[in-house]
């Protein structure tokens, strides 16, 4: 019984889905594509709210910046595993997928 709960513990700190489980939700998919800085923005507001406006500025100005910054907030917000190198090459590779995630 306790490994069931250890296993159980160790899914909940990790993100849902998988960085290329991308069209999992076809719209939050698209609506990452079609314009990443908004969806960087929604995800970023979401969790702390914080002025969309301003992180869709932000994630426009410094896209590759900004999406390992995000990454990490939603990281730290929901205690999930992970370190801010994987955010910064996660948000290298592909930021859409990346974003897609956060928004899921």
């Amino acid at each position: 019984m306790a490994d069931e709960d250890t296993g159980s513990l160790k899914e909940q700190n990790r993100f849902h889905s998988d960085v290329l489980d991308c069209w999992d939700s076809q719209t939050t998919s698209m609506y990452a594509f079609v314009c990443c800085p908004c969806a960087m923005a929604t995800s970023r507001t979401q969790i702390d709210g914080s002025n969309w406006w301003a992180n869709c500025v932000l994630a426009t100005i410094f896209p590759n910046c900004s999406i390992s910054m995000f990454r990490y907030f939603v990281r730290d917000s929901y205690d999930l595993e992970g370190n801010i190198f994987e955010d910064c090459l996660t948000g290298l590779l592909c930021p859409c997928c990346a974003t897609a995630q956060m928004l899921r």
